[in-house]
């Protein structure tokens, strides 16, 4: 079991005893309605790579989510420790967690490797991308639709 599953679960049982502690009744199996998942990724670049590394997304990647279909939401911060942070929305909620490659993930590939002429191109480029980068991490959120 992977460390995000482990935390999603354990963040799950908290949620799930909080929430039923004090209930009359015992809870009953309900889901989320109304909401939007997203995994966020946060970005830290190397020293003096960020510029680079921007360029790399705004130019290759932000194009490839557009052809593909991905409605992908980048920021690219000015304070903290982050350089970069990327919201990818999970159409199939946390499940989505699921795919090793999702069926968008996919058609990301295709459209890069279109764009760039050919898999091994866009696969290099992948590669030098992540050179550039120093650190990351990936969390998981949740955004209720009012």
């Amino acid at each position: 079991m992977s460390k995000l599953s482990i935390v999603l679960s354990a963040f799950a049982f908290v949620l799930m005893v909080t929430h039923f502690a004090n209930a009359q009744e015992l809870p009953k199996a309900a889901k989320y309605e109304n909401v939007t998942w997203y995994q966020v990724v946060y970005i830290k670049f190397k020293p003096g790579k960020a510029d680079d590394a921007l360029k790399i997304i705004y130019d290759h990647f932000v194009p490839a989510d557009k052809a593909s279909g991905r409605e992908i939401i980048n920021f690219d911060m000015r304070t903290g420790e982050w350089h970069h942070v990327v919201y990818f929305p999970m159409e199939d909620g946390a499940s989505g967690l699921a795919w090793k490659v999702a069926p968008k993930g996919e058609k990301w590939w295709a459209e890069l490797a279109k764009q760039l002429g050919g898999a091994k191109k866009a696969q290099e480029l992948l590669a030098k991308f992540n050179e550039l980068v120093a650190d990351r991490k990936s969390e998981i959120v949740m955004r209720r639709m009012e």
